[in-house]
């Protein structure tokens, strides 16, 4: 199946700066990327360094589901930042982390 439809660079723009700016993570320095992935990857959250992390979308993912990965990985390193543990994928840290990443990539003026 074809993708199509990708994300405009303005759209990711906004997404990122809005969550950075509404949903901080403090102690780590986060990188957030577009970029070519395997087609069944639609992207990644993962530690670069002591205090680095890197989020990664597939830049072949249409609009609405690019934006709905970059809030989903973007909340791992949120949840990250809370527990200080990786070895959970999808606790309720991440959860609550995810509903806030995803309000600020969807509705940022609510």
């Amino acid at each position: 199946m074809k993708r199509s439809a990708k994300v405009s660079r303005v759209r990711w723009r906004e997404a990122v700066e809005a969550l950075r700016t509404l949903c901080p993570v403090r102690r780590y320095s986060v990188t957030v990327r577009r970029c070519k992935m395997p087609a069944d990857d639609d992207g990644d959250c993962r530690q670069l360094a002591k205090h680095r992390l890197m989020v990664r979308v597939n830049k072949d993912l249409p609009e609405p589901v690019a934006l709905e990965v970059l809030a989903h990985e973007y909340a791992h390193a949120l949840s990250w930042d809370i527990e200080h543990e990786r070895s959970v994928s999808h606790s309720s840290f991440w959860g609550v982390a995810y509903a806030e990443c995803y309000r600020a990539v969807f509705n940022p003026k609510e």
